[in-house]
């Protein structure tokens, strides 16, 4: 069964006249009341039950059912009851409430599948109101809509046994993924904080972690302290793992999850487009290329250790620990940028990719 529901502006009941085969001055309630257009082997019946007036008739088509809301009720009725809306609007074309009940629907979760109906209902010849109609058609398809002009009684049945292209459904789904993934992305701050709370707590932010980043078990033997301390630095934030666990490495699964997470009906349109296991290395090797612009060595820090120095812990904490140390300083230096890398341009990098794959995504459906 193929449930209908006929929503926009007057001009739907001139249309249900064409179908029933009646005068508009023969349709029941016009407007007044919810109609329910059903097949039967009769010419034309009336049932009225729960203010629904039923209007039985073998003009319907088998299997088939038109929903009419009544003035005022359009917007009560759940679209997930309906296969199918039609969006009917005739002359002027193009208002404004027809405009806010489309993008009423499309904003749905779920929605039938829905098609505009252009009811070019000028009776006599005028040249502007066909050019108008043109102009209409062509706007709503470059938005991605379906559209049928609709002249007389002989476009009923090509309207009812509408079906919608692949190709708009493709559209549709995109787009609908589309709105998904940038809902998503605004919230990535706030995930982001979460991972955050966590690498404070037992990760790459934790005190334990940062002490020894900078201990003196780590530059032990080294003569350049600041490399020791990026060396030290990548394997914690970078450490061997191909299912990408440990270390920033929650910053991918983030971005996983935003962008290829599945939807109810399985995997969403942009783990078929790309390779997600490709894409999440060439990811983590734009974090890792980031990580090596933003850690170099400032000039004040370039000098290296003596063997003395690298070989005793006692004289490398007065070197950088104590006020007037030659590497007094290093430390903070070399975390400010570290947390900033952590907390600020890792995030940057994963919603700079989501934005980019966004923009390819709509580029699809443009």
């Amino acid at each position: 069964m193929t449930r209908w529901i006929f929503l926009g502006d007057d001009s739907r009941w001139q249309f249900v006249c064409w179908l029933l085969k009646i005068s508009l001055k023969e349709l029941p309630a016009k407007g007044h009341k919810t109609i329910l257009i059903k097949h039967s082997t009769v010419k034309f019946q009336l049932q009225e039950e729960d203010s629904i007036l039923t209007i039985m008739t073998y003009n319907m088509l088998p299997d088939m059912e038109i929903f009419i809301p009544a003035y005022g009720e359009d917007l009560k009725f759940t679209m997930e009851d309906f296969d199918k809306c039609a969006i009917f609007e005739t002359h002027p074309l193009g208002r404004e409430s027809i405009e806010n009940l489309a993008t009423l629907l499309e904003s749905g979760k779920t929605e039938p599948m829905t098609i505009f109906v252009l009811m070019d209902l000028i009776d006599e010849i005028d040249y502007e109101p066909v050019i108008e109609v043109k102009i209409r058609k062509a706007h709503l398809m470059k938005k991605g809509r379906d559209v049928i002009v609709a002249r007389s009684a002989t476009d009923v049945y090509e309207i009812l046994h509408w079906r919608r292209p692949l190709v708009t459904d493709l559209r549709r789904r995109i787009k609908h993924e589309l709105k998904e993934i940038r809902n998503q992305v605004n919230l990535c701050g706030e995930y982001y904080s979460e991972y955050i709370k966590i690498w404070r707590i037992s990760g790459c932010l934790n005190s334990a972690v940062k002490a020894h980043i900078t201990s003196f078990e780590n530059v032990k033997g080294h003569p350049h302290i600041w490399k020791r301390y990026n060396e030290a630095a990548q394997k914690i934030l970078f450490p061997k793992s191909k299912n990408f666990t440990a270390g920033i490495y929650g910053a991918l699964d983030l971005y996983k999850k935003i962008l290829y997470n599945p939807t109810e009906q399985g995997k969403n349109l942009a783990a078929f487009i790309w390779n997600v296991e490709a894409d999440l290395k060439q990811l983590n090797e734009k974090i890792k290329l980031t990580f090596a612009q933003n850690m170099t060595s400032p000039k004040k820090f370039h000098d290296f250790l003596n063997s003395d120095e690298y070989n005793s812990e006692h004289i490398y904490l007065s070197l950088v620990d104590k006020p007037g140390g030659r590497f007094y300083g290093i430390k903070d230096a070399f975390f400010n940028r570290y947390e900033q890398f952590v907390c600020e341009e890792v995030l940057a990098i994963v919603k700079s990719e989501l934005e980019e794959h966004i923009d390819k995504l709509k580029g699809m459906i443009d």
